[in-house]
């Protein structure tokens, strides 16, 4: 049934310029709903992971039941996770790929909106919502000093932009030889690389002295956040 549409400016009703049998109105048409059925993504999310959708009446303006010109364009279908743009991929006229943005480690709710048809329903997964986790890819440079000082940048996505929620560390540094109880407790020769800056994709730190001077042996360590 048309819902008649009332317009106010200031507590003033705007007069419709026409015959009452063309008043503006909308009708809510539940022939123009999209169902979203399925939602298949990988264990660890992260920027560029892909979730495949499924559902029924993609192309529901569409007489013809074809996916219209520009299907899958910026202009004709929006998704979101946690309101942030996500790029999506058109497969055909019952299953599409979400391109995971750049987001922070979280959960986040996602939204669809399909051209005229409006918001698609999600009631049929058992959740809406995707976690993203930190993932390292590569850290730059691979060594520097036993006496510290080095400045590493570990390359990712899902970092949190907030320092103060990440620790990094050169693990097993308290076993090392050189590095004694005393040293741990004095010097703090624990591992701990001091955080200079953060964002989604990449975290600066410089390195903690590694052993006492007397101990120039190479050795490697593994990075943990």
């Amino acid at each position: 049934m048309p819902l008649p549409l009332a317009m106010s400016v200031n507590g003033l009703e705007v007069a419709f310029q026409g015959s009452s049998d063309d008043h503006p109105s909308f009708t809510y048409d539940s022939d123009l709903n999209v169902e979203i059925s399925s939602a298949s993504a990988p264990a660890q999310l992260a920027a560029g992971s892909l979730i495949i959708l499924s559902g029924s009446n993609f192309y529901a303006t569409q007489p013809s039941g074809e996916a219209p010109e520009g299907w899958g364009s910026s202009s004709s279908i929006k998704a979101y996770l946690g309101g942030v743009g996500a790029v999506v991929i058109p497969i055909d006229a019952t299953t599409l790929h979400l391109e995971v943005p750049e987001l922070e480690m979280g959960t986040y709710q996602m939204e669809l909106l399909f051209g005229h048809q409006g918001l698609a329903s999600v009631a049929a997964l058992t959740s809406s919502s995707f976690n993203i986790s930190p993932l390292i890819d590569s850290i730059t440079p691979t060594s520097g000093s036993v006496y510290g000082g080095t400045e590493l940048t570990i390359s990712g996505s899902g970092f949190p932009s907030l320092p103060q929620f990440i620790e990094i560390k050169l693990t097993g540094m308290e076993e090392e030889v050189g590095c004694t109880t005393d040293q741990i407790a004095a010097e703090g020769c624990t591992g701990v690389c001091e955080i200079i800056s953060s964002s989604v994709t990449d975290i600066r730190c410089m390195t903690p002295r590694a052993i006492n001077a007397t101990y120039h042996e190479a050795w490697d360590r593994d990075i943990s956040m």
